[in-house]
């Protein structure tokens, strides 16, 4: 996550939520400022770790259901480079996936956020979906699938291999 952040913050692309307690350390908004293209009140302390959970847990289950369409069109015998070029034209293109294509095209091994650190993520975002009485069954799916591609090998690798890990899986009709 770390490496991540260094390089939003080194473009100003970052986006920080924040407390109003954090707003009265008058010291800390100039930083927030520094690191961040946007900075957003979320409301009472704890909100923006909130709504960190809620962007995990969206981007998780985006890159997982991601990986099980590309398999399941890879198996049908679609080239996945095709099928990249398709979903970056259509509605559903995200800036995520313009900035993972290369990796999941296996021409770059660059690692924004590797999949030991989004299967953490996942599961504090899922803790606190039970405890606020949502039935996360996608989460749920989503974590069983980056705990495979941990198992795979692939927990170093950035989150975009796990469109990787899951063809592997399909390929060796393990999936």
């Amino acid at each position: 996550m770390v490496r991540l952040w260094e390089r939003l913050a080194r473009r100003g692309r970052g986006k920080l939520s924040f407390s109003p307690a954090a707003r009265r350390k008058h010291w800390i908004v100039p930083m927030f400022d520094i690191i961040s293209r946007k900075v957003i009140h979320m409301g009472p302390a704890g909100s923006g770790a909130t709504m960190k959970l809620v962007v995990n847990l969206h981007l998780a289950t985006y890159w997982h259901s991601l990986a099980e369409a590309l398999a399941m069109g890879a198996k049908s015998g679609i080239a996945l480079d095709s099928m990249l070029g398709i979903l970056e034209n259509s509605p559903v293109a995200t800036a995520a996936l313009a900035g993972k294509k290369e990796i999941i095209l296996g021409r770059s091994n660059d690692i924004g956020f590797d999949i030991r650190g989004v299967q953490k993520d996942l599961a504090t975002a899922l803790a606190l979906a039970h405890a606020t009485g949502i039935d996360a069954r996608t989460g749920e799916q989503a974590l069983l699938g980056f705990g495979m591609a941990i198992d795979e090998g692939f927990g170093d690798s950035d989150v975009a291999a796990i469109v990787e890990a899951l063809m592997k899986r399909v390929v060796d009709g393990r999936g």
